[in-house]
């Protein structure tokens, strides 16, 4: 029994050494640079109202959540522009996701005319181009955009 506790304490303390873990995304003034410009963009498109924009920030799975009223829904393009009317964003964090790589969380503010705030956080997730794309709206500050299922990298 004791070479089997000690056989696991070596096996697990290699496996959890950082070296055969999967890279992060160390979030430096330039990946926050990125991920800004793709909320300014995106924020600048829902503002305007050009869903065709729009959905070139966004994942395929997260575009498909919303293709309907996109593609279909001809009134949401006015509605976009009045209801980000006067709006101003700003970033308020951007943070790595443990264990994945190219996935960040971003968390913006949206401050309306009227004085109400809307809080978002996203999970983003860096292509092969090198583009962050939208991959999933997070719920809460205790939600990191993983399924049971998810894939690491």
């Amino acid at each position: 029994m004791r070479k089997f506790c000690l056989y696991f304490l070596i096996v697990a303390s290699c496996l959890l050494h950082p070296t055969f873990l999967p890279a992060q995304v160390v979030v430096t003034s330039s990946v926050v640079g990125q991920v800004n410009a793709t909320f300014t963009g995106l924020f600048n498109a829902l503002r305007n109202g050009h869903v065709d924009r729009i959905r070139g920030y966004l994942s395929a799975e997260e575009y498909a959540k919303f293709k309907v009223l996109f593609e279909q829904n001809t009134d949401y393009p006015d509605f976009l522009r009045n209801y980000y009317r006067g709006a101003i964003y700003r970033l308020v964090r951007v943070d790595s996701v443990a264990s994945v790589t190219d996935d960040v969380i971003g968390e913006f503010i949206i401050d309306f005319p009227g004085g109400e705030t809307l809080n978002t956080r996203l999970r983003l997730n860096r292509d092969r181009a090198g583009n962050w794309k939208i991959k999933k709206t997070l719920r809460d500050k205790t939600d990191q955009g993983e399924s049971d299922g998810e894939n690491r990298h």
